[in-house]
């Protein structure tokens, strides 16, 4: 993806522990955590862009309620290969 994307300032941020990608609630917190790092850094919530294409549903569905919860406005989806 990083190699595909080169010029846009992609973050890709792992789960820290094994098989918490069917945890909701360690995934909900995570993701909520880097998007406030993100704010932190002076990001605005119209400048950063949440890929839930890949993971499990408990990811997604995190990812995409933490994104809700900071008002960002552009979710992505990428369908396909």
């Amino acid at each position: 993806l990083r190699r595909e994307m080169e010029g846009y300032p992609i973050r890709i941020v792992p789960l820290p522990e094994p098989d918490q990608e069917n945890n909701t609630d360690d995934c909900y917190e995570i993701f909520n955590s880097v998007i406030e790092g993100l704010k932190h850094e002076g990001y605005s919530a119209s400048q950063i862009f949440p890929d839930f294409t890949r993971g499990t549903k408990a990811m997604s569905a995190a990812l995409v309620l933490a994104a809700i919860r900071h008002d960002i406005p552009v979710l992505r989806y990428m369908p396909g290969d």
